[in-house]
């Protein structure tokens, strides 16, 4: 290839390059601003708008909300009622049971243990299907009456510390081989059973399923459990 047509080459590319970068920095819209105008014009324009304003959140909704003001207050298996239990001298504790539900074969059954003072020290809660007193319950007042008969003192087959069976030394439990086998709280010691099973401490029990029943001694500040009572279904 001659010098000539080298120069010439050159010239050609150097007029093509010369065309291009003309056309890039005189490029215009419609409206005869070049791409650099409209996207500054953009961003300004963003920027002086302001945002959305987000929605402003409130409460959660409660429970109510979650049902009409009928089916709310359509309660069709609904029960309470109280009992006292004083574990020791001078202390008096209150025992509630309750039932919520529309339907008592689907109600929940709750039974708390109160202080003097309100201060809760025990709750326990089942469906009341499954608890032995109140799985028959069809209507509102049979289960009221279930209820009752579920947290009366007078059901309980240990009704004080005393009553409990003995745990003879050497054996793994008390009463072993008993038709009604009464198992002590996990980590109960023997030591610590027979000191409660020779004292004149009131316990509590409750049926907390078809087939046992938890016991319960207390004090001025506390409810604990001794342990599980088991009988036949």
């Amino acid at each position: 290839m001659s010098g000539e047509t080298i120069m010439t080459a050159r010239r050609l590319a150097a007029g093509l390059g010369a065309f291009v970068l003309a056309a890039c920095q005189t490029a215009v819209d419609p409206a005869g601003q070049d791409d650099a105008e409209v996207m500054l014009d953009a961003a300004e324009t963003s920027m002086e708008t302001p945002p959305p304003e987000a929605p402003a959140l409130g409460p959660p909704p409660s429970i109510a909300d979650a049902f009409s003001d009928e089916d709310f207050v359509k309660r069709g298996c609904e029960g309470q009622t109280n009992s006292h239990w004083s574990p020791i001298s001078g202390v008096r504790h209150l025992v509630t049971a309750f039932t919520v539900g529309d339907d008592c074969l689907e109600a929940a059954a709750f039974l708390t243990i109160r202080d003097e003072n309100g201060g809760l020290l025990w709750s326990d809660s089942f469906p009341a299907k499954h608890v032995y007193y109140l799985q028959y319950a069809q209507s509102a007042d049979e289960m009221q009456s279930a209820l009752e008969d579920w947290i009366d003192p007078d059901q309980n087959m240990y009704p004080a510390g005393d009553t409990l069976p003995e745990w003879v030394e050497g054996t793994l439990e008390p009463s072993p081989g008993s038709e009604f086998p009464f198992f002590p709280e996990e980590g109960y010691t023997r030591e610590f059973y027979e000191l409660t099973r020779t004292s004149d401490t009131v316990l509590f029990c409750y049926t907390q399923g078809l087939e046992s029943s938890l016991c319960l001694e207390g004090g001025e500040n506390g409810a604990f459990p001794v342990g599980v009572q088991v009988f036949p279904g």
